[in-house]
């Protein structure tokens, strides 16, 4: 089973503990993401919450708005990459959205708090969580 950032995504991105920590995003282009906790549901009603690596996902997701990627920082241990293909910053909040290997995901982060809401839909199941972002410092 192939693994990529859509799927990860929302599974690695959210952190109710750590919304509180988040930065403001005002005017950044790399960001990074981290989670503690994600909420995974299926089509027959039962549903499932626990952190990241649960289901093999990191807990931390660089997103490039100039290139329109979501990546995992180059520390991980194992690299992924996933390209998304709509952004609007648009009253103070960036929607990202994009498709791969048959999965719809979308986020929506707020630029002054970095608060971030998450979502993928694929068939038969809904993956949610929430995150915290700081803008990715500039080499």
């Amino acid at each position: 089973m192939k693994l990529t950032i859509a799927r990860s995504l929302l599974i690695s991105i959210a952190a109710l503990p750590v919304i509180g920590q988040a930065d403001t995003l005002v005017g950044a282009t790399r960001i990074l993401c981290a989670s503690t906790l994600v909420t995974r549901c299926y089509e027959i009603g039962d549903c499932e919450t626990g952190p990241p690596g649960l289901w093999n996902m990191p807990s931390f997701i660089e997103v490039d708005l100039v290139k329109k990627t979501l990546s995992t920082p180059a520390a991980s241990a194992e690299q992924r990459r996933s390209p998304f293909t709509h952004m609007t910053r648009e009253n103070g909040q960036i929607f990202i959205q994009g498709m791969e290997n048959a999965r719809a995901f979308s986020l929506v982060i707020t630029e002054e708090s970095g608060a971030a809401t998450l979502a993928v839909a694929l068939d038969g199941t809904t993956v949610s969580a929430f995150a915290a972002c700081t803008p990715v410092p500039k080499a």
